[in-house]
């Protein structure tokens, strides 16, 4: 390749020539990790037949500013590359040479995969990806142009991934790579899903029948942002940035260690919290007042549970003589809340903790509560719902669906990555002090938890926060105006429905369905 798109001294250029068939490069923030994607991926463009594909979990991160693909885009065209968004990849003419960009959102998106060869592919932020789609898109490793295949896994610090026990023999006690074992080779095979490691092919040839062929090499090259002249002589302030993060995320990302884990506070504290002001009034003393502190918008995020416990139940329910909830602290096992963590964000931009609620309660009277919240948030506020995967959880949020959409705007999310990820972005928020919160008597319950987080017994607050957080981030302006039916669902609703509104058993077994309203679409509902 051109000489002005070559990979820098240093860690880089020690990843871009390894014969490793995988590659572990980065392990900290800013060292270059996307650049040596994008020039690792298109290294043999010249070659007939030769095809990679870079991947992010999830589609959203594959485009935008910082992207793989604007990454790609400063220097492809200048190789005679053109590019396409539908699909997403560059490809060349002459010989014809392709680099796809692809994600794989969900657990077992990697099976699309399976008639697919590469010959380079490339995990991009590896640590949001599965142990499974790693090992399958593995095997999806080949091809018939002539290249050494290779796969490429560029990423930060988890302790907590697939990649850290990929990685262990580099790492030392502490957390940080051994120097003198920087760029070693090492050899494994699988055998009935364990990895066997080795020094040299010689160890593990007893257990393949073809040594050359069958038996696969594997180094860790980490770099940090000191590593990345380029970047470092642009925007020196970069290593400012990285050092005012939370002390846990400026270990793994500034200084690359491995072993730094959050503890009971490491996430959230509430006095990074700012408090907002109840009354005119008292936002006029903090400053908070002048037409920017209206409302614009709001999004209420919910991670549902399902179990009656007396302390958390629905209030205005009506219930059968024989209804049982457990008493609060019966068992061993604390049952979880369903949380519902609304979040207000400005006209000029303040996201505001405004309202939360929480509930222990049967499925049916959480679907009752949730609807009623609804209506009393307004068209304004869209409901936000984590779903678990499976069958029977797709069921059930396309019941809330029908059930919510002639109230406001209704957003499902399955989570692309362990919710641990999602709390990262709110947790960085609220330590920078962007984040508010209303005073109100439900601080005790959504800060306690947020505090014990991720020791605690419970994390229901966080994930509901995290939801949400993520909505406001990836909906900047809100959805635009939405006209909802303007009627009670009990006005709505047929007196059979009424009665089970009344009755979270009955309602359990037929869900509630609001009857001549128009949703959002124009459509009547059933």
């Amino acid at each position: 390749m051109q000489q002005h798109v070559a990979c820098q001294e240093g860690p880089q250029l020690r990843a871009a020539k390894s014969p490793a068939t995988v590659i572990a490069y980065g392990g900290a923030a800013g060292g270059g990790k996307s650049f040596f994607q994008a020039w690792r991926a298109a290294k043999h463009y010249k070659v007939k037949g030769y095809s990679s594909a870079l991947f992010r979990r999830v589609s959203t991160e594959l485009t935008g500013s910082g992207s793989l693909f604007d990454e790609c885009q400063g220097f492809y065209p200048a190789l005679g590359a053109e590019s396409t968004t539908r699909p997403l990849e560059f490809t060349w003419k002459n010989p014809f040479t392709r680099v796809e960009f692809r994600h794989l959102q969900h657990e077992g998106d990697e099976r699309s995969h399976k008639s697919k060869q590469y010959a380079y592919i490339g995990f991009d932020e590896a640590t949001d990806f599965t142990g499974a789609q790693f090992t399958f898109m593995l095997s999806r490793l080949r091809t018939t142009c002539g290249v050494k295949t290779q796969f490429g896994l560029t990423t930060n610090p988890d302790p907590d991934s697939y990649l850290r026990t990929w990685v262990d023999w580099w790492i030392a006690k502490d957390g940080f790579p051994y120097p003198e074992r920087i760029g070693k080779i090492r050899y494994f095979v699988r055998i009935k899903d364990e990895v066997v490691w080795a020094s040299s092919r010689d160890e593990l040839a007893k257990y393949v029948e073809d040594p050359e062929h069958d038996i696969m090499s594997f180094t860790f090259i980490p770099s940090r942002v000191q590593d990345n002249k380029i970047l470092m002589d642009k925007d020196p302030s970069y290593l400012g940035k990285l050092r005012s993060l939370p002390e846990v995320e400026r270990q793994r990302f500034e200084l690359g260690n491995w072993n730094a884990r959050e503890a009971a506070g490491d996430f959230f504290q509430m006095q990074w919290f700012k408090q907002w002001g109840r009354t005119k009034l008292e936002r006029a003393l903090m400053l908070q007042d002048g037409p920017g502190s209206e409302i614009a918008y709001s999004v209420r995020w919910w991670d549902l549970a399902a179990t009656p416990v007396k302390d958390g139940l629905v209030p205005g329910i009506e219930r059968p003589i024989d209804f049982k909830a457990r008493e609060p602290g019966s068992s061993s096992k604390d049952p979880d809340w369903t949380f519902g963590v609304r979040l207000d964000v400005t006209k000029d931009g303040r996201i505001i903790v405004g309202d939360v609620v929480a509930y222990r309660d049967t499925p049916g009277a959480i679907q009752a509560a949730i609807i009623q919240q609804a209506q009393e948030d307004g068209p304004k506020c869209t409901v936000g719902l984590w779903q678990d995967p499976g069958q029977a959880a797709i069921d059930q949020m396309e019941r809330y669906k029908a059930a919510l959409e002639a109230h406001a705007n209704v957003e499902v999310m399955v989570a692309s990555k362990n919710k641990t990820e999602y709390a990262r972005a709110p947790s960085r928020a609220a330590y920078a002090g962007s984040l508010y919160y209303a005073v109100a008597p439900w601080n005790d319950k959504f800060f306690n938890q947020l505090q014990s987080y991720p020791e605690g017994v419970h994390d229901d607050a966080v994930d509901a926060l995290s939801g949400a957080y993520d909505w406001v981030k990836r909906n900047p302006g809100g959805v635009g105006a939405y006209v909802s039916a303007n009627r009670p669902l009990v006005q709505a609703a047929t007196p059979r429905e009424m009665q089970m509104y009344a009755n979270p058993q009955e309602q359990d077994r037929l869900q509630v369905r609001t009857r001549g309203a128009t949703n959002r679409f124009g459509h009547r509902t059933l």
